[in-house]
């Protein structure tokens, strides 16, 4: 197996709630993609001084309940890039818990 078609796992337990699952996971998946795939494909691409960003494959990140606590399975294919990844998630999680005001139309 060549280093290309390498994958790497890791499980995050996440400091969400269980009714707040959807809303952190955004509709489709995208505030996971959004600030979290995405976010750490990009600054290792940059990191690196690649151009274009789709030679590194996205991680994945499955959201699952395990008894009690909401846990996070990542997967990428470097272990730099899952460091990226658990780094995103917890901050997803920190700002997601966060108390905004409510914007008043």
């Amino acid at each position: 197996m060549d280093a290309s078609q390498q994958s790497f796992a890791r499980k995050v337990t996440l400091a969400i709630e269980q009714t707040d699952v959807g809303k952190f996971i955004g509709g489709k998946g995208s505030a996971i993609r959004n600030h979290v795939t995405k976010k750490a494909r990009n600054t290792l691409a940059r990191s690196e001084g690649l151009t274009d960003f789709d030679q590194l494959d996205l991680p994945r990140v499955t959201i699952k309940t395990e008894e009690t606590d909401i846990v996070a399975h990542c997967t990428a294919q470097s272990e730099k890039l899952l460091d990226l990844v658990e780094e995103n998630l917890t901050k997803h999680a920190q700002h997601f818990k966060d108390e905004r005001p409510v914007r008043e139309k």
